[in-house]
């Protein structure tokens, strides 16, 4: 998939195009733990990548190593809260833990509905919104067509790429994407726009 889309992107005759190019392939691993990938990211919600690392090790800690369902839900919520979770974080991984294990959320087998039904399944948890899931769906399952047009860093990337004066909205950033043609690979459209970003 990874080439294919290398291949279609770069050859389009835009910035796109342009940017992919030179850039080069990108490619993702995906996760083999649909649930410690989610309890990373609501751990990781508005943090520094240094300071949810840190509380995420905390959190894996606690676990003895191994995040799952069993395992965090035997820890003590006075336990979660020493390693940093917030009582809202707290809530939404209680919540996820509920969902999993009581609610229907096979994540297990949600790699086999489509990109919109796995953002409204997941949506349903306390704490993750449409741009988690959406991170989940690139993260985790490596969807090749995905397209976080509400992502701060897209709209960024997006600006810069077209020299745009001001950051384009989330509408703004679809309407370039459908008029460029960056499907079937939004996914990898997204990873060098966030990739132009550092450098």
């Amino acid at each position: 998939m990874w080439a294919d889309a290398h291949d279609y992107l770069s050859a389009l005759s835009s910035p796109l195009g342009s940017l992919v190019t030179d850039q080069g392939l990108l490619e993702l691993e995906g996760s083999t733990n649909h649930f410690a990938h989610l309890v990373r990211a609501i751990v990781g919600q508005q943090l520094s990548t240094t300071a949810a690392a840190t509380i995420g090790g905390r959190v894996l800690e606690a676990v003895g190593g191994n995040l799952s369902v069993s395992t965090i839900s035997v820890v003590p919520d006075e336990t979660l809260r020493g390693c940093g979770l917030s009582t809202a974080k707290l809530r939404s991984v209680r919540d996820l833990v509920q969902k999993v294990r009581d609610d229907g959320l096979d994540l297990e087998k949600i790699d086999q509905f489509s990109d919109e039904e796995i953002v409204n399944r997941l949506v349903k948890v306390r704490g993750i919104g449409v741009w988690t899931a959406q991170m989940f769906l690139i993260f985790a399952l490596n969807r090749p067509d995905v397209l976080a047009a509400g992502d701060l860093g897209i709209q960024n990337g997006v600006a810069r790429l077209f020299g745009l004066g001001t950051r384009p909205s989330p509408l703004e950033v679809s309407s370039v994407a459908k008029d460029g043609r960056w499907h079937p690979y939004a996914t990898v459209a997204c990873l060098h726009l966030w990739r132009s970003l550092s450098s």
